[in-house]
Order: C-alpha cells, then sequence, then structure tokens
C-alpha cells in the first residue's frame, strides 16, 4: 500500500504543478497601442485609460517641442492595474505614495491607474511629471542636474496641484525642519518615508520657483540648457553670482515672512472662525429685522395719511439745531 499511495501522491503533485504552470501560461498579458515615438501598455478593460493618456503624452510632447525635445526615440508607458504590478515594475520606488516611476535612459514609464491614485484627477499631471523626466534626461546631461532641481523643474512645468506644498514649508520654516540644502537630493531615495518625501518635493517646488523668479524665464531656460555640458554649480554662477549654499540661504530668508503669516492665519482655531460666522449672520438678521420693521412703520403712516409727514425719530434734535 505504501509504494502505491507514494505513486499516487507523485501523479497529483504533477497534475498540480501542471494545472499552475497551465494558468500562469493563460495569464492576460498586457495590450498595446502606438502612436509616434509612443507605446501604451495597459491591461483589458483600460482600454480607453489608455487612449486618453496617449493624447495627454502627445501633447506634452508637442508642448515643450522647442525646449526640451524628444528626439525621436521610443517612450514606453505602462498603465498598472494594480498596486502589485506597479510594485513589481517600480522596485525600490513602489511605495503606497508614489504614483509613477521614470526609467530615464531606456524611456520606460510605468504609471498607477487613476483608479488606483488618492486622487484621481491628478493622472494627466502625473503623466506629464513622468514624461518631462524623460524629455530632461534627453536634453541635459544627468549627471550635471541635481534631483532637487530636476524634480523641481518637472513639477512647474506639469502645473500640478500641490495646494498644501506652502503651508507645509511654513510648518517647517516655523519648526526649524527645512532640509538642508547638502541633505536634499538624498531626501529623493527611496529609503526616505512618505513625511521626508512630501517635505522633499515641498521644498524642491519652492526653490525651483525661486530659481525662476529670480533669474526670469529666459534666464532659467539658459541655466537649464548650460546644463548640457557643465554642472548646476557652475551655470548657476555664473547666472546669479551665487554658489548653491548663498542662494539656499537667499531663499530660506526669503520664506521668513510668508511663514509667519501662514502660520498666524492657520493658528486662528475653528472655534474662533465659527464664532466670526454666527456674529455676521446676528448682524444681517437683526439689520433684516430692522427694516422689516421700518416697513411696517412707513405702511402704518401711510395708511394714516402722513405719508408726506416727515416725523424726526429724535423730536429733540430739531429743537436743538432751531437754537
Amino acid at each position: 500500500m505504501r509504494p502505491a499511495l507514494y505513486s499516487t501522491r507523485i501523479v497529483l503533485a504533477f497534475a498540480l504543478i501542471l494545472t499552475f504552470a497551465a494558468r500562469a501560461g493563460a495569464a492576460v498579458e498586457p495590450r498595446q497601442i502606438k502612436t509616434g515615438v509612443f507605446t501604451v501598455e495597459f491591461w483589458p478593460g483600460d482600454e480607453q485609460i489608455a487612449r486618453d493618456s496617449l493624447e495627454t503624452l502627445q501633447q506634452t510632447l508637442s508642448d515643450f517641442a522647442q525646449r526640451l525635445p524628444g528626439g525621436g526615440q521610443p517612450i514606453t508607458v505602462t498603465i498598472c492595474r494594480s498596486v502589485q504590478e506597479f510594485r513589481r515594475r517600480a522596485g525600490q520606488y513602489g511605495r503606497t505614495w508614489v504614483g509613477g516611476v521614470t526609467r530615464t535612459p531606456s524611456g520606460q514609464i510605468a504609471v498607477k491607474a487613476p483608479y488606483l491614485l488618492p486622487q484621481p484627477g491628478d493622472y494627466d499631471g502625473l503623466l506629464r511629471h513622468e514624461l518631462l523626466h524623460v524629455l530632461l534626461a534627453r536634453n541635459v546631461q544627468d549627471e550635471f542636474l541635481p534631483r532637487w532641481l530636476n524634480e523641481g523643474i518637472v513639477m512647474v512645468l506639469s502645473k500640478e496641484n500641490r495646494w498644501g506644498s506652502m503651508a507645509r514649508l511654513a510648518r517647517m520654516y516655523a519648526s526649524g525642519r527645512l532640509i538642508p540644502y547638502y541633505n536634499l537630493d538624498f531626501a529623493f531615495l527611496p529609503l526616505g518615508d512618505e513625511v521626508l518625501s512630501g517635505d522633499a518635493y515641498a521644498e524642491a517646488l519652492s526653490l525651483t520657483r525661486f530659481l525662476i523668479d529670480r533669474l526670469g524665464e529666459k534666464g532659467f531656460w539658459n541655466v537649464v540648457r548650460a546644463m548640457r555640458q557643465e554642472p548646476f554649480e557652475t551655470a548657476l554662477l555664473q547666472a546669479t553670482g551665487l554658489k548653491p549654499g548663498p542662494f539656499y540661504n537667499a531663499w530660506r530668508d526669503s520664506m521668513r515672512v510668508p511663514a509667519i503669516i501662514i502660520t498666524a492665519a492657520s493658528a486662528v482655531s475653528v472655534f474662533n472662525i465659527m464664532a466670526f460666522i454666527v456674529i455676521l449672520a446676528w448682524v444681517h438678521k437683526r439689520r433684516r429685522n430692522l427694516a422689516i420693521l421700518q416697513q411696517w412703520d412707513e405702511e402704518e403712516w401711510a395708511e394714516a395719511g402722513w405719508q408726506n409727514e416727515y416725523v424726526s425719530p429724535e423730536p429733540w434734535a430739531e429743537e436743538q439745531e432751531e437754537d
């Protein structure tokens, strides 16, 4: 009985192996649509998302054709239908708060499908963000472009909705939590947490806007183009006369007044705001009631035939005027 039982187990195990192999072979493969330099990979059910994505990608490529030409090399975008699929493609960057990753040398982009994002409406901005990473890498020397500036340029150009970044920076400034310049690039490494990553992106966006305001649009793009041949530090020094350290200090000093204002505004409690609203409502209601009472008085005087007669609410006021 034992040899027969042993043989039966071998047969069952072999059958299971064949079953799993068949299922793996029958796994649904991603589909593709291609237009120009773009190939968009997607899974069944996401075809409309893929077509809309392709339209956004083509429009972005056209918008920046003059300043950041794509070079005609292929770009592949994979729309991941699951968190597991995204993590498989993103590697160490497959964190919960990360929506997309880019392998700039090869033009490989992986993004979460809109229904996997906390804010599905940010999906188009996410696509533009990742594509602009590719375009930047094809127009500058990657080693010359600091990571913070890379992210800052992409955020500015993709017009992402980061409404809370200024309030976040104000809190960072007030609590002494601004990331020093020499640590800023390291804050984008996959080893960080969500809070540190959010702080780094907020700081990078503000620093980039500060650089644009200081140089103007033309001067800013001159610095970007210069990084085809020289490091950012050299391009910055030639454009502003400042090294990165003093530039960072100037930006930090510019944050003082906005930080004070935003911190003071955020210190106003919800109770105070509600109390103010209640007071405004009471004043409005009282004025409306007084207007109604005055209207009733006028109607009563009109019915009595005194509509053309002026009656002072303070008779003694006229006596004082006569005196």
